[in-house]
């Protein structure tokens, strides 16, 4: 019977793939690494009518505990490597060459107790959620003994807008240990009156998009302001093209009005 013997170079590659597929075979049933699919959010509608070009960076932590950053598109899905303990994903928004992160609020979810399957979507919805539990995992909270699921559900159900909730606030009640759903008031919106630059800058029609994710774009009618209602704080009004940003005091005054543009 004639027998293939191997020469040296095919025990070498033989050699060189079983090593691949050990390594691959480790990642994969690897109890401290969990491979994700992170389904990054649309862009709400108030936005997606400003015509702005959006983006997301999200920061994370691999097996390694080394922190990463990701840039994605809206609607976009995106494979991690993570270690299996408990982090937070804060989706931060940003437009392109215009408007940095941490102006817009973010998107987010807290791994794992938000995961379905092998998936982890970043919702608007869990966006407060997971700005509250970044704060808590900066002062050493262990944020996976939390429910962050009610905590979502409750935020939802009280505000409407569950950025009328302050995380500080929230997490403060947490850090204190007195945190119960009545902790979730919402801050009043009242309705508040923006002044515009005038030279037709910003004609009947052109649409003001609100900093949260959630609120009603404003619609300017070619007067010399622009109608909408806000919390009390530094709110900001934007487009492609501009961005306003102003303080509101708790009867609706609107002061120190700062307007940037794109150009």
């Amino acid at each position: 019977m004639n027998r293939s013997r191997l020469s040296p170079l095919d025990s070498r590659l033989g050699l060189g793939l079983l090593s691949i597929l050990l390594v691959c075979w480790s990642c994969a049933f690897d109890p401290e690494i969990d491979e994700l699919r992170l389904r990054f959010p649309r862009l709400p509608d108030s936005w997606r009518e400003t015509g702005a070009d959006f983006r997301f960076e999200l920061s994370y932590r691999d097996d390694s505990g080394k922190e990463l950053r990701l840039d994605a598109a809206p609607g976009e899905t995106r494979a991690a490597s993570i270690g299996r303990r408990a982090q937070v994903f804060v989706a931060r928004p940003y437009v392109r060459g215009f408007i940095e992160t941490g102006i817009l609020k973010p998107a987010g979810a807290v791994y794992p107790e938000e995961v379905s399957g092998r998936e982890l979507s970043l919702t608007w919805e869990g966006g407060p959620g997971a700005e509250t539990a970044a704060l808590l995992a900066k002062a050493g909270y262990p944020i996976g003994s939390f429910d962050w699921r009610r905590f979502r559900a409750e935020a939802l159900a009280r505000a409407g807008d569950p950025w009328r909730l302050d995380p500080v606030s929230c997490a403060r009640s947490v850090l204190e240990g007195g945190f119960s759903s009545s902790c979730l008031s919402p801050e009043p919106l009242v309705p508040t009156a923006v002044p515009l630059p005038g030279g037709g800058l910003f004609p009947a029609g052109t649409i003001l998009a609100s900093g949260s994710p959630f609120a009603p774009a404003a619609r300017c009618d070619g007067s010399a302001s622009v109608g909408t209602f806000c919390r009390p704080g530094v709110q900001y009004l934007f487009n492609a093209r501009w961005m306003i940003a102003f303080s509101v005091e708790g009867d609706g005054t609107v002061s120190a009005v700062v307007v940037d543009s794109a150009e």
